[in-house]
């Protein structure tokens, strides 16, 4: 294969592989830079049932948040003060079915690249 065709398909689907991980950073970016501020601006807080008496300023204060850039989401734990979960929430930086797209179109753009490229050695 050439050289500028490996550059290509390197870059289209390096760009589409990257993009849930990209939209994750810059959410996080978004939050100033702290993921548990993404829980604290973006997810949906705990309701009033699972506060359960705890005032609305205490609940946040213990917020357990993990990133997970290839799958463009960020995953938010509150804690009581024991360390027991009262309430989880999902922030998705990019929907779950663009996250599939993306990485399915990266493999797409790599196989035809593959089954494309030419064959000095085949008949004609």
């Amino acid at each position: 294969m050439s050289v500028t065709r490996v550059l290509v398909t390197v870059a289209a689907a390096g760009f589409l592989a990257l993009l849930p991980t990209g939209a994750t950073a810059l959410k996080i970016a978004s939050a100033d830079g702290h993921t548990p501020l993404v829980c604290d601006i973006y997810a949906e807080g705990p309701d009033a049932e699972a506060l359960d008496g705890r005032i609305p300023e205490e609940a946040f204060q213990n917020i357990d948040a993990d990133a997970r850039p290839l799958l463009g989401q960020v995953d938010c734990t509150w804690r009581e003060a024991e360390g027991g979960v009262y309430w989880e929430h999902t922030v998705h930086a990019l929907h779950p079915v663009a996250v599939a797209g993306s990485y399915g179109l990266a493999l797409v753009i790599v196989a035809a690249s593959w089954l494309t490229r030419p064959r000095p050695w085949a008949p004609s």
